[in-house]
């Protein structure tokens, strides 16, 4: 939870306890710099969780970026729609804004906002947002937002990080991004390897995924490079530089 896990963080740091974070790796930048700077003091490593970079087709775009197969990469069209989580139980603090940092744009942008700095190692010149409440109005939260952004390097951005999905829909939701270069497009929809289920004792349709775990490809990777001490692909300035993203799309979001 990312409300309260900064406490736990910083004291499991110290005592050389390797600690893997879920995003966003803090509510706020104060909090983040906090984790960060008693994990530069420590023997312990912090690691974000941001598994989409560990999906065999992420890795494949990465080589292109690296050959430049794009050549110069004029826009790139991005979604993280998803279910909101229920508001009740031990769920309830996801959609609690003073808990959680913010609705769907402090969920669903990070992702993303990640695979791109990691793509292009181009950093953002500008940002327009905007949120709303459209999909749980009994709520205090934004669940629906647009995010536009220009990078350094020329590139747009756009990116829907909506909690736009039903409580019933088929799976949780989606990542997809269409990449637009001067040599090439491609369209990447991350979780597009399913299998659709549909029968009379359930309430709705399941998508069963059979494509590539990636949550046991980092964790894979997290493990085998503790043991030789070798250096992560992620760490936690890489959470604390999409967070930063996340936090000023949030305080220019239009409502």
């Amino acid at each position: 939870r990312s409300y309260s896990v900064t406490g736990v963080q910083t004291c499991a740091l110290p005592i050389y306890k390797h600690v893997i974070v879920e995003k966003p790796i803090a509510t706020t930048l104060e909090e983040a710099d906090e984790m960060l700077k008693v994990a530069n003091n420590s023997q312990g490593k912090l690691v974000q969780c941001y598994p989409c970079r560990y999906h065999p087709t992420s890795q494949t775009i990465k080589k292109m970026f690296d050959s430049n197969a794009f050549g110069s990469v004029l826009a790139i069209s991005a979604t993280n729609h998803g279910r909101m989580p229920p508001h009740s139980g031990v769920d309830e603090w996801f959609s609690t804004k003073s808990l959680a940092g913010g609705g769907a744009l402090m969920d669903h942008i990070t992702h993303v906002a990640d695979l791109i700095f990691w793509f292009t190692g181009s950093k953002i010149k500008s940002i327009y947002a905007t949120a709303a409440n459209l999909f749980h109005p009994e709520l205090d939260i934004d669940d629906a937002g647009m995010v536009l952004l220009e990078y350094e390097n020329g590139m747009k951005v756009s990116i829907d990080p909506s909690w736009s999905r039903p409580s019933n829909f088929a799976t949780w939701g989606d990542v997809t991004m269409t990449i637009m270069g001067t040599e090439k497009t491609l369209t990447l929809d991350m979780f597009a390897q399913y299998i659709d289920i549909q029968r009379n004792s359930d309430t709705h349709p399941l998508w069963l995924n059979y494509g590539s775990d990636m949550d046991a490809l980092m964790l894979r990777d997290f493990i085998n490079h503790l043991k030789e001490n070798a250096q992560l692909m992620l760490s936690g300035l890489d959470g604390r530089k999409a967070l930063e993203v996340v936090i000023a799309e949030i305080g220019r979001a239009h409502v």
